[in-house]
């Protein structure tokens, strides 16, 4: 089952980093009337998405990610409920974060052998419909078997991503 989840983690990053047209730049003109950002804090560490963000919703799922200029990503899958506190834990197949290091090592919320390991949540603050837009904030720890390393994500905002 494991084995599963590390598959889909790997695609859905691959996928990510492969889209980078996908992502905003926030000198977009379009982007002018609307504050676009992505940051959160990694180990204590300021992270900030400056190709700023990319959003999916669809087939009942919301997808949404970060990447920076040095290429650390993070990334959130999760069933879609709308406006909603996600739960990410160790046992989830549907929700999760994932960090992917500038070194391209990769983290994920349901990797780990004890409870303490990775875990957090997603909430999801503004689903704009007409505007297409999606807003919120994040915490967890996510975890890496290989090596049994832990990166703590806290702080974590997204504002205004486009789906």
């Amino acid at each position: 089952m494991r084995a599963h989840v590390s598959i889909k983690f790997f695609l859905c990053l691959c996928i990510l980093n492969s889209c980078q047209k996908e992502f905003l730049d926030p000198s977009d003109s379009s982007l002018k009337n609307t504050a676009v950002d992505f940051k959160a804090k990694i180990n204590g560490v300021q992270f900030v998405a400056d190709i700023t963000g990319a959003a999916i919703r669809t087939d009942n799922v919301i997808s949404i990610a970060g990447k920076s200029n040095d290429g650390q990503i993070i990334v959130f899958t999760v069933k879609d409920s709308g406006v909603h506190v996600y739960n990410l834990d160790m046992k989830s197949l549907t929700n999760f974060g994932a960090y992917t290091d500038a070194n391209s090592l990769a983290f994920s919320s349901n990797e780990g052998y004890n409870p303490g390991d990775a875990g957090g949540n997603l909430v999801i603050i503004l689903l704009d419909r007409v505007k297409r837009l999606i807003s919120g904030t994040f915490n967890l720890k996510v975890f890496r078997e290989d090596d049994r390393t832990q990166r703590i994500i806290t702080e974590g905002v997204f504002n205004n991503i486009p789906y």
